[in-house]
């Protein structure tokens, strides 16, 4: 798997002056936008991807395709290819990770203790 590269960051991202946690926005090379988080405070990492695809989005011949393609997330990756070998890494670590498929998007997220959060830069 390749990662992709950022191409644009913003942190000037407006907050509440009581809000003490650091944000990021990004787009990385592949087009996604993403919201990243800093809470020194917090007891876990966690991460949450939403996709505009949902129940109501797929192809009339294929219903289920969405909801078809969130399971298939948890039959394995490259990095962890036995069936559901990331979802064991995760509650070994404190975390846990699911998905929901609504009719109009999908979403994706995992939370893990902050010491077993893979980071690259």
């Amino acid at each position: 798997m390749v990662a992709s590269s950022v191409v644009s960051r913003n942190d000037a991202i407006t907050k509440s002056p009581l809000d003490d946690r650091q944000y990021r926005a990004i787009v990385l090379e592949n087009g996604l936008n993403a919201l990243l988080v800093s809470d020194e405070h917090a007891d876990k990492c966690a991460a949450s991807l939403d996709i505009a695809v949902g129940a109501m989005t797929g192809p009339r011949d294929m219903p289920g395709l969405a909801h078809f393609c969130e399971h298939m997330l948890f039959l394995g990756t490259d990095k962890y290819p036995a069936e559901n070998e990331f979802q064991k890494y995760i509650a070994m670590h404190g975390g846990q990770s699911n998905a929901i498929t609504y009719s109009d998007h999908t979403n994706y997220y995992f939370e893990v203790a902050p010491a077993y959060l893979e980071v690259r830069e």
